[in-house]
């Protein structure tokens, strides 16, 4: 039964991880852009992005193991594969483009007088406080690769209450945590980031273990109906007023909302042939391209197009940002065939 209804979403979710990682791939480019498509789309790219990446990350595991969620040997096993995986990844990458970008930095700052996006705080925290740091989250290399400690805390707090307690105690857990998000976003905004985010992230991560675990998908009230109704409505109000509760609570109203709406509109998307190949490609390898991206092939792409080549159209960004996502998928191939990929995979 399991297999069954994992068959019947698996390309939802593979669609949806091509549309999350298209969202930040995007939201790194129009940075910094002084427009108004790319002002308004920077409200909504990182968070759609980092809400189905989260949600995402929980779905794969309440569909996969919900038959073996509530073993403890299992748990344990799971959980140090995931650890392993996580990190493995986070200080892998940071290995890999460390010597490359330190040689771009140097030509772009000494010959070609370009100033990427960062490159100043890489040079001054080129130290041991700033190696420290970075093994611990504040990365000075890839700072997107923050996102993978966050995964890592997020999941060593889920996996530790599902241990103890069984499932449905992080689920019970999970409202009451909402709750005290919202009432307390205020002061955790001035706690360290990590903290923040995991605070904010974390009912992602056990909705989407719950939509997966409960088979929500199937469930006849349609939650992704009533969840797609209460996005939409909340998405037009941030249109209309951009500094209302939607925009101070944006993580949280569309961690739990968004999601559920692209299970939805993904039926629509999976009937539209080429659309459907080039998301499910995305999809794919949506992990490799959210470490390949930064910091060298999408600022390296942008800056040689925009800057050197003069090249500044409108449309520019957009066919920049897709260029790097065919980038990312050929480098990372490359890297696979000369087993470079063993360094953080």
């Amino acid at each position: 039964m399991i297999s069954r209804f994992y068959s019947e979403i698996k390309d939802k979710i593979t669609l949806i991880d091509g549309i999350s990682i298209i969202f930040i791939v995007l939201f790194h480019e129009l940075g910094g852009i002084n427009r108004p498509d790319s002002i308004f789309l920077l409200r909504y790219l990182a968070t759609f992005g980092l809400v189905l990446f989260t949600f995402s990350s929980g779905l794969k595991m309440g569909i996969n193991h919900s038959a073996e969620i509530n073993d403890k040997s299992f748990i344990s096993r799971y959980f140090v594969k995931r650890l392993t995986r996580l990190y493995k990844a986070y200080i892998g990458y940071t290995l890999l483009a460390f010597v490359p970008l330190y040689f771009i930095s140097y030509i772009s700052i000494n010959y070609l007088n370009l100033n990427f996006e960062g490159i100043t705080h890489f040079w001054n925290n080129l130290n041991i406080d700033g190696l420290l740091k970075t093994l611990v989250g504040n990365n000075i290399v890839s700072f997107q690769l923050g996102y993978l400690i966050l995964l890592i805390v997020i999941t060593t707090i889920c996996f530790t209450i599902i241990y103890y307690f069984q499932i449905d105690t992080l689920f019970y857990l999970g409202i009451p945590l909402l709750i005290f998000d919202v009432i307390y976003k205020d002061t955790l905004k001035q706690c360290p980031s990590i903290l923040f985010n995991v605070m904010m992230y974390m009912p992602v991560y056990i909705f989407g273990i719950a939509y997966g675990y409960k088979r929500l998908e199937q469930n006849k009230l349609s939650v992704s109906y009533i969840c797609s109704a209460i996005f939409a409505a909340i998405f037009i109000i941030s249109i209309v007023y951009p500094q209302s509760f939607a925009y101070k609570y944006a993580i949280l109203l569309y961690g739990i909302t968004f999601p559920p709406f692209m299970m939805l509109f993904s039926r629509l998307l999976l009937n539209c042939k080429y659309l459907k190949e080039s998301l499910m490609l995305c999809g794919k390898y949506s992990f490799q391209i959210y470490l390949f991206h930064w910091p060298i092939i999408l600022p390296v792409l942008s800056r040689f197009i925009i800057n050197i080549l003069k090249i500044n159209y409108f449309f520019i960004p957009y066919g920049v940002a897709v260029l790097t996502i065919i980038v990312c998928v050929y480098v990372y191939k490359v890297s696979k065939k000369l087993k470079l990929n063993q360094i953080f995979e």
